[in-house]
This record gives structure tokens, sequence and C-alpha cells, in this order.
């Protein structure tokens, strides 16, 4: 079952992302992307150690950012940032899903530099105060050393262990929108 429900969110994944490039660049987007990319959002949360899972949000969230540039540039990544920060706070111990994750951050900072950074402080701002254990063990928060490794990351040249980039169908290598 549980490997039926991880190949079932990377369908709604795949889903997602044809349904976003099929669609103008210029959507006039209200809030209704939320709706979209709370599924996206939750298949990370549900199944964030698959690999295939990992890759394939890490290649949507990229094909995304390109394609919907604008709303990117402005405050897109505000949707999914907090999410990412929580996953890669929770997963100290996952090594591929972290570098994943770092990759990920890289890509985006390449595209839209300043308003990544801007955006990145500003998801992560508010999980920076709640840093205390549940009882599961996974933090309410992202620590200040979470944080500064994924700035530290974005500084050099992150390797793409889940080839993500070869899912991306944007021109490679990718360059600043």
């Amino acid at each position: 079952l549980f490997g039926l429900d991880t190949l079932h969110k990377v369908l709604w994944i795949k889903l997602l992302e044809e349904m976003f490039l099929g669609m103008p660049s210029e959507y006039p987007w209200g809030d209704e992307i939320m709706l979209f990319l709370n599924v996206f959002n939750g298949a990370l949360l549900l199944h964030p150690e698959d690999s295939a899972l990992l890759r394939q949000y890490s290649a949507t969230a990229i094909n995304t950012a390109v394609h919907f540039n604008h709303l990117f540039s402005l405050s897109g990544y505000q949707w999914i940032l907090p999410t990412m920060l929580q996953t890669y706070a929770d997963y100290e111990s996952n090594p591929l899903l972290r570098r994943g994750i770092e990759f990920c951050c890289r890509q985006f900072y390449i595209l839209h530099r300043k308003p990544f950074i801007l955006q990145l402080f500003a998801s992560v701002a508010p999980l920076l105060e709640f840093t205390t254990r549940t009882s599961t063990g996974l933090s309410k928060g992202v620590s200040s050393q979470c944080l500064f490794d994924l700035l530290v990351s974005l500084e050099g040249e992150t390797a793409d262990s889940l080839d993500a980039l070869e899912l991306v169908k944007a021109e490679k290598p990718l360059r600043s929108l």
C-alpha cells in the first residue's frame, strides 16, 4: 500500500507539471495556485525519502519556476519553500534528500537570484521561531544551522545526485531569467 501511495503521488506530481506547462506562462493566478501546490507539497511531506518522488518533485518545481517566471519572481517560491525547508530540517540524517533539496534551491537561485533569496528569508522567518521537538522526533521549525547549511550550498556547485535536471524541459544549463 505504501508503494502504491508513493506511485500515486508521483503521478499526481507529473499531472500537475503537465497541467502547469500546458497553461500560458502569464496565466492570471490568484490564490487558486495554492490548491494545486498543496497537493504538490503534500506529496513531499508524505514521502520525502523516496528518491523517485524527490527527483520528480525537484524537476517539476524547477519547470514550474521557469514556466511561470513572472509569478515566481514575485511570490511563487513562498508557496513551496516552507515545505522544502521543513523537510530539509526534519531529515538531517538523509544526505540524498538534503543534496536534492540543496540542488533544487541552487537552481532556483540561478533562475531568480535576489527574488529567490528574499522569498527564502520570508519563508524561513516564521519557521525559525519554533525550533522545538515534537514527540515524533521531528521539529516544528528550521534550525539556524539548517538554514546556514542551505545558504552555504548556494555558494558553490551542487551535484545533481538525483539527476533531476534531466527531467527539466528548459535549456540547460539553466541561466538567470
